[in-house]
């Protein structure tokens, strides 16, 4: 076992990610329209990690340590990852085939409440966590003194060899946060995150062109009239962001926009739709809280 792990491995054994959550990647790239080579493609790069999920029971999962295959540990299933992560390599293997043959991973995912609550394992780190044991032959097993750490990674066995496990593309999956990472960076290289200040002078964080100076000749009249009317009726000086009995009602906005509007830009009920949408968030929050 030479391979070198995943320039994404993070040292630690047990990195909770209680906020993500794991899909199939061919129907999450569907449902952004993302062409599944690209995604696979930017897996072989580097850029996007992707995960298969664990044999269930044949063959079995067992730890191997860096460049040797004479020793096989076996660790509690509890702590062993149900969807680890495809090195680059195998993902060049999807990429240039119909499927590959996996025959080990360094690092994964254990998965709580339909693939939801994740915890990141490693295999470096599998004998230092405490309750995670390895034993080799049926016993504990402690490790020589190893600055790189002993275990080198997850693989496959049956039969007292190593053993390959077939992925398909449709057998790949991704975590959630993961792959809208890849896919904002990737199809979105012209907007970047910038810090602004609401009217209660708190910073958040929100998309912003990085050349701001162009013209507005992409924007629909709908859109470009949406942008007047919030300016002129949501930041002016009257409204205080603390005070809902200064905001504007959704029907003066209807009423703004369909004044302004050149003939045929906005129905009624789409001016309703837009009134909602150019709505501040302080707007929303009273009232909610009302």
């Amino acid at each position: 076992m030479s391979a070198m792990p995943s320039p994404t491995v993070e040292n630690s054994f047990e990195e909770a990610l209680p906020n993500d959550s794991i899909v199939r990647l061919e129907i999450e790239a569907a449902q952004y329209v993302v062409p599944l080579n690209e995604a696979l493609q930017g897996a072989y790069e580097g850029k996007l990690e992707l995960l298969f999920q664990r044999p269930r029971d044949i063959p079995r999962t067992v730890l191997q340590p860096w460049g040797r295959d004479s020793v096989v540990g076996e660790i509690a299933i509890a702590q062993t990852p149900d969807y680890m992560i495809l090195t680059q390599d195998f993902c060049l293997q999807l990429v240039d085939r119909l499927s590959a043959v996996v025959t080990h991973a360094h690092s994964g995912y254990r998965s709580r409440s339909a693939n939801k609550f994740l915890t990141r394992l490693h295999a470096g780190d599998a004998d230092k966590s405490a309750g995670s044991t390895v034993q080799v032959e049926g016993k504990d097993f402690v490790p020589p003194e190893n600055k790189f750490g002993f275990w080198g990674s997850w693989s496959f066995r049956s039969d007292g060899q190593t053993v390959g496990v077939p992925v398909m593309p449709k057998d790949v999956f991704v975590r959630l946060s993961e792959f809208k990472r890849w896919r904002l960076e990737s199809f979105y290289p012209r907007t970047r995150k910038s810090p602004t200040r609401d009217q209660s002078g708190r910073i958040s964080w929100a998309n912003s062109l990085i050349d701001p100076m162009m013209d507005d000749d992409h924007k629909s009249p709908a859109l470009l009239l949406m942008c007047e009317a919030a300016f002129f009726l949501w930041a002016h000086e009257t409204v205080i962001f603390d005070n809902p009995a200064t905001f504007p009602s959704d029907e003066a906005v209807v009423a703004w926009l369909m004044d302004h509007a050149e003939p045929g830009t906005f129905t009624r009920t789409s001016a309703k739709d837009a009134a909602r949408l150019v709505k501040p968030t302080f707007a929303r929050r009273k009232e909610v809280a009302g």
